[in-house]
């Protein structure tokens, strides 16, 4: 579609510059003409392609309601999905304190 775009800014472009160049305008008139014109109408068939392709606020919506979404089936109770350490938490703290004892061991026997 991009390429549309560009083949209509060049066609509307080139146009202007040659009414510019049939009127007698000057050199950089006509380049002048072929860029704003091109620009112009590159931008506008943008625009009016956006605007006719959009979603109608209205319509038939693809998403499905929040309660249908796949993650709120895990989701069911009020307690979080992960429970994050807090502090005075001695939960695996012991673990990692052997396991970090061990690793600095490794090379000492």
């Amino acid at each position: 579609m991009i390429i549309a775009f560009i083949i209509i800014g060049a066609f509307f472009g080139l146009l202007a510059a040659v009414i510019a160049a049939i009127l007698g305008a000057s050199f950089w008139s006509i380049i002048g003409a072929y860029v704003l014109a091109g620009n112009m109408a590159l931008i506008t068939s943008a625009a009016i392609w956006a605007f006719r392709n959009r979603r109608s606020s209205h319509g038939p919506s693809d998403r499905r309601p929040h309660r249908m979404a796949p993650e709120s089936r895990y989701r069911r109770s009020g307690a979080p999905l992960v429970r994050l350490p807090r502090r005075g938490d001695t939960y695996g703290t012991e673990s990692a304190r052997e396991a970090y004892a061990a690793f600095m061991n490794q090379g000492r026997r």
